[in-house]
């Protein structure tokens, strides 16, 4: 293995890594590096094995992140997702796949909370969003343009997320900041008053 494909096998499962389409781009001329990072970018874990004959193989660290990448791409659509289809759309095993979808729930990538009794998963953050084609960029060697396409309607469901979701969130945090703030002020006016009245 060179060095580009050790920093591509690396790329591919790093967690924190988010630049799949760029990475693309720079090595497009490597046939095999530049079609799983397609994959990467703009697809699923789906898409993977269903042209896992033209890829090169992927270990278990790869799989989870794909999965992941896979999730994100689901969450940016719905914040509750069923089991049912988590379990469709990420090509999880029956035997093990709560416990990968549990490794999967991870505060650099995506949130989420598991009910089990309504059978669904309930996203309550997302830190990545997935790549975005453009006429700059590349042609795509694997995905049709289409599949690619529907990535620009994630990305205004991503934006639609931060601003009902997480600017929720800080609306909260910044009235429960402000409601412990009048509740100290009100605390120290009243330890004061009692001062008073014990030195009276």
């Amino acid at each position: 293995m060179n060095e580009i494909q050790e920093d591509v096998s690396a790329a591919l499962a790093d967690q924190h890594f988010t630049t799949y389409n760029w990475l693309r781009n720079k090595y497009y001329s490597y046939t095999d590096l530049s079609s799983i990072l397609e994959i990467y970018a703009f697809g699923t874990i789906s898409d993977y094995f269903h042209n896992k004959s033209l890829l090169p193989a992927l270990n278990k660290a790869q799989l989870s992140r794909l999965r992941q990448l896979t999730l994100v791409g689901l969450a940016e659509d719905s914040v509750e997702i069923s089991f049912d289809k988590i379990r469709a759309e990420l090509c999880l095993e029956s035997q093990t796949w709560l416990a990968d979808l549990i490794d999967l729930n991870n505060p650099v990538v995506i949130k989420f909370k598991i009910d089990e009794l309504e059978q669904v998963i309930r996203v309550e953050d997302i830190f990545q969003t997935r790549d975005v084609f453009s006429s700059q960029d590349m042609p795509l060697r694997i995905l049709s343009f289409d599949q690619v396409s529907f990535n620009v309607s994630k990305m205004i469901n991503a934006l639609k997320f931060i601003r009902d979701v997480k600017l929720a969130k800080v609306t909260d945090a910044l009235k429960s900041k402000k409601d412990l703030s009048a509740e100290a002020v009100s605390a120290t006016r009243r330890s004061s008053q009692l001062k008073r009245r014990l030195e009276g």
